[in-house]
C-alpha cells in the first residue's frame, strides 16, 4: 500500500481572495481538498466557482463558532454571539465554553451543514473545525462525532502528540485529564473514517519550502495522512482590522510554496499519491 496524502486548505469562503488562492493552489499546486466557512458572505458564490473551475477539488465543511456571523439568526444563539450578532472571538469562546448550552452549538452546526448542502446540492466530503474548536473538550468532540456519524462523513482527527499540542493551544485538559480525554477521543474517532495522521507544522513561520520538503521526507511509508494548510490572497476583506484575520499576508507565502515545482517533484519522487477525503469512503 502506498502513502496517500490529503493536502487540505482551511478557510475556503473566508474572503474571495482566500478562496481564489485555494483554487490556484489546487490547479497549479498540490492542494487536493478544502473546507468551507459557509457562514461568510461570499462562501456560496465561491463554492459555485470551485464546482466550475476545480471539479476534482474535495469540498468539506469548516464548522465555525469563533469567526463571522452565524448561519442561524443571532437571537437563536444568545450564548454564542456578541452584541453585534457576531460569534465570540476564540479567546472569549474558550473563556465561556463551560457555560455555553450545547444545544445552541448543535443547532448552529446543523444549520451550517444544511447551508453547505443547499449551496452545492450535496453533503461535504468531510468535517473539520475552525480554530480546531471541535476538540476543545470532550463534549464538543462527542457532538462533532455524532454529526459526522449521522451523515456518514469522515473527519479530521488529530491524535497523540498533535492532539496534546492542540489541547495546550486551546487551554484544554491537562495532566491526568489528558490521558482520559485522549482515550475517549480514540474510542469515538475509531468509529469514523479519518486519516491516520494529521500534520499541522506547515503554518506561519514554518510555512516555507524547506519546512514542507522536510515534512514530506518525514511522512510514513503507507496509510493516509492529512496536511493542513492555509493558502490565499490577502485581499481587503482579509486585511480589515475589525472583521479580517490576523493570518493574512502569510497566506500568499503558503500559496507560493504549495505551487513550487520542487514540492511536486519531491512528492512524485517518493511515490506519494495525492488524494482527497473521498478516498476514505
Amino acid at each position: 500500500m502506498s502513502l496517500k496524502l490529503i493536502v487540505n486548505a482551511d478557510d475556503y469562503g473566508r474572503t474571495p481572495g482566500v478562496s481564489r488562492g485555494i483554487r490556484e493552489a489546487h490547479l497549479n499546486g498540490i492542494v487536493t481538498s478544502t473546507t468551507c466557512m459557509i457562514n461568510f458572505p461570499t462562501a456560496v458564490s465561491d463554492l459555485h466557482l470551485a464546482a466550475m473551475q476545480c471539479p476534482n477539488l474535495g469540498l468539506g465543511l469548516h464548522l465555525t463558532l469563533t469567526s463571522g456571523m452565524p448561519s442561524l439568526k443571532p437571537e437563536k444563539l444568545p450564548d454564542l454571539v456578541d452584541t453585534k450578532g457576531r460569534f465570540w472571538s476564540l479567546e472569549e469562546f474558550l473563556a465561556r465554553r463551560g457555560s455555553i448550552p450545547l444545544d445552541q452549538i448543535r443547532a448552529e452546526w446543523q444549520a451550517q451543514l444544511e447551508a453547505f448542502n443547499w449551496a452545492t446540492g450535496h453533503l461535504p466530503d468531510h468535517l473539520d473545525a475552525h480554530h480546531h474548536i471541535a476538540y476543545a473538550n470532550a463534549e464538543l468532540f462527542s457532538m462533532f462525532c455524532e454529526l459526522a456519524q449521522q451523515y456518514h462523513l469522515p473527519i479530521r482527527a488529530p491524535r497523540g502528540e498533535v492532539l496534546n499540542e492542540l489541547w495546550t493551544w486551546l487551554d484544554g485538559p491537562s495532566g491526568q485529564e489528558i490521558g482520559e480525554a485522549e482515550k475517549k477521543f480514540a474510542e469515538l474517532s475509531f468509529k469514523i473514517p479519518a486519516p491516520q495522521k494529521l500534520m499541522v507544522d506547515f503554518y506561519d513561520e514554518t510555512a516555507t519550502r524547506e519546512s514542507l520538503l522536510e515534512i514530506l521526507v518525514s511522512l510514513p511509508q503507507k496509510g493516509t495522512v492529512e496536511l493542513m494548510c492555509h493558502p490565499g490572497h490577502a485581499d481587503a476583506d482579509l486585511m480589515d482590522p475589525d472583521t479580517g484575520s490576523v493570518y493574512n499576508a502569510k497566506r500568499e507565502e503558503e500559496l507560493a510554496v504549495l505551487c513550487d515545482t520542487q514540492i511536486m517533484e519531491s512528492i512524485q519522487k517518493r511515490g506519494i499519491q495525492l488524494v482527497n477525503f473521498s478516498s476514505l469512503s
